[in-house]
């Protein structure tokens, strides 16, 4: 029973998500046998007191600061939660006066678990101790050695326990009666159906065209679900040598369903949120499919290709316009982002003339999961109008790139006026999207400046991906857009003059791709 019970707590450790960690808390519970040690120390005002069956405090162990969340007995050892504190054990064998044995955690990231994680549960499975931590992680500890623990792997905490051998009867005492056969009963019962044996982890193998590819030691089912867990190293402290190593984070990046199989390998369509690399683990789960529409994770080591095109016939004149954009961008594996953009490029052919007009700028970026601000130098330019000028601009976005998010970019440029120079407003662009299902998006944009203006609104369809490489978009919209580009024009010598050039504005059919790769 207790071996069943530690397995499903287990599963649950391996797909920890905030929205589940009143469940999580409830299963942790089920380990009953070291719980029930427990409960003979409690927590009070100024740390933990024993106390015997008539509610006596016999023994006391004094704990200042930090608060007290969990408490954890194993043989002579009494295992304390913390917090930010870390987690203490003390050997209890003399209950009047208990010896420290080791610190895990507290501020300086001692015995394998990081600095400041706030411990708030403790599990022991066997000979593994696992501290599950506020931020809905999990650390997991070899405690077989008898000393200080070790850091592990996290899936050791999901093995089950070998059950205990059935003891036999004392000679002389009649052993206990054999079960009821409910199946002679005049009862009809429907039969219990087979248990089938638990699914085994399984490895990432590939990631392409939007599906992710795992593959186990035991044949995968269609409809198993798996939670992925990244093997990206993080560094901790040796235990025993005080030197730091680097072991694999096990953070759960979000969860797939298999929908195709071959044998002991799965395919899974990549859904929103979830982030994985080859070599991650995939831990079997029973938990309900969840996918994050709305704030899903950004993915690094990326780069993404966006062209839009905005064909207009003028009302005015006969012709065509167009306001294009375009821009190649790298997101690293630390939050920078680098790329270039052509946004505008407003191009207008009317009887007048053809006039050109555009801005070109460099980008530089902090792009954070939710969060994106940057920089971006470069130039405005015109055929008929003012000459090429310096712009400057900045840019953000608030909210994830694929899912909700505002945008916002604002230009200036530089003026000469007569021997001065000065920054004056260039340019504005925004744009909304709010995700409407996993794979439609509705998004609006506007933008303007004294020689270009544009607005729509419409739909961004995944076509392929969810927002990784391989992923490509297609937005399409309606508006409308204007294009003015001309010579100035001296109004000191004629008033009623207009330099070269063209004007004209109209409706607008917006079509899009975004592909990243």
């Amino acid at each position: 029973m207790k071996s069943s019970a530690m397995a499903y707590a287990g599963g649950w450790l391996g797909s920890l998500k905030p929205k589940r960690v009143a469940c999580l808390l409830a299963a942790v519970w089920l380990t009953a046998a070291d719980v029930a040690l427990a409960q003979e120390w409690r927590a009070s005002a100024g740390g933990v007191e024993l106390v015997d069956a008539e509610g006596k405090v016999v023994a006391t162990l004094p704990l200042n600061g930090s608060p007290i969340y969990d408490i954890l007995r194993i043989g002579n050892t009494l295992i304390v939660a913390r917090g930010e504190a870390g987690v203490q054990a003390f050997d209890v064998t003399d209950p009047p006066h208990p010896v420290p044995l080791y610190t895990l955690g507290g501020p300086g990231g001692a015995g394998g678990l990081a600095a400041g994680a706030s411990a708030v549960k403790l599990v022991q499975n066997g000979s593994t101790l696992v501290v599950v931590v506020a931020d809905y992680s999990a650390a997991a500890f070899d405690i077989s050695g008898g000393g200080a623990p070790v850091p592990t792997r996290i899936e050791r905490a999901l093995a089950p326990v070998a059950p205990v051998a059935p003891v036999a009867p004392p000679a002389g005492v009649a052993p206990p009666p054999p079960p009821i056969d409910f199946a002679a009963t005049p009862i009809a019962a429907n039969p219990a159906p087979a248990a089938q044996p638990p699914a085994a982890p399984a490895r990432v193998t590939s990631l392409r065209d939007g599906w992710i590819y795992v593959e186990s030691d035991a044949p995968i089912s269609k409809g198993q679900r798996y939670v992925i867990l990244s093997q990206a190293l993080t560094t901790v402290p040796d235990p025993t040598s005080g030197t730091v190593t680097s072991v694999p984070s096990n953070l759960p990046s979000g969860m797939i369903e298999i929908s195709q199989v071959a044998g002991s390998t799965g395919a899974a369509r990549l859904p929103k949120g979830t982030v994985a690399t080859p070599g991650d683990l995939a831990q079997p789960t029973t938990l309900p499919m969840v996918e994050e529409v709305y704030f899903p994770e950004q993915w690094r080591d990326m780069t993404r290709l966006a062209v839009d095109v905005r064909p207009f016939i003028p009302v005015g004149s006969l012709g065509l316009g167009v306001i294009a954009s375009m821009s190649v961008e790298h997101y690293f594996s630390f939050p920078l982002k680098l790329g270039v953009q052509l946004s505008p490029l407003g191009i207008l052919a009317v009887s007048d003339g053809t006039g050109v007009t555009g801005e070109f700028h460099g980008r530089v970026g902090y792009a954070h999961d939710w969060f994106e601000i940057e920089l971006l130098p470069g130039v405005e330019f015109h055929r008929y109008g003012d000459p090429t000028r310096f712009s400057l601009a900045y840019g953000v976005r608030m909210g994830a790139l694929d899912g909700v998010n505002f945008r916002f970019q604002n230009a200036y440029r530089v003026n000469k006026i007569e021997d001065t120079k000065e920054f004056a407003f260039a340019s504005a662009t925004g744009g909304l999207d709010i995700p409407l299902h996993r794979r439609f998006t509705l998004t609006a944009e506007l933008g303007g400046s004294s020689t270009w203006a544009w607005g729509a609104g419409g739909v961004k369809s995944y076509l392929r991906g969810s927002g990784g490489p391989d992923t490509l978009i297609l937005r399409t919209a309606i508006g409308g857009a204007w294009i003015r580009d001309r010579e100035a024009v001296d109004s000191n010598v004629n008033v009623f003059t207009q330099g070269r050039g063209v004007e004209q504005a109209g409706p607008s059919v917006n079509v899009g791709l975004d592909a990243r790769f």
